[in-house]
């Protein structure tokens, strides 16, 4: 069961650097990336409060930026 929970925790981890990486020319990929890291190091982070905090602020970051740029998407369409 540890191993399994680390390896959530390295999963979750690579997950969110790799977020950090696309983000310029793959902005709607890397916010589901990092959105699926945050909850894997949420899992992980096994009741440690600050760092579920961070990877819940950080998953709604992701919601919100995902929203956003879906309405924002729908905007530019409408308006042409």
């Amino acid at each position: 069961m540890i191993e399994l929970l680390v390896g959530l925790g390295y999963a979750g981890m690579a997950l969110i650097l790799l977020m950090f990486i696309l983000v310029r020319k793959h902005f709607f990929r890397s916010q589901i990336i990092g959105l699926i890291g945050s909850m894997l190091l949420a899992i992980y982070a096994d009741g440690k409060v600050p760092l579920v905090m961070l990877n819940i602020i950080c998953a709604l970051v992701c919601i919100y930026n995902l929203i956003k740029s879906r309405r924002d998407k729908n905007v530019k369409t409408t308006k042409a």
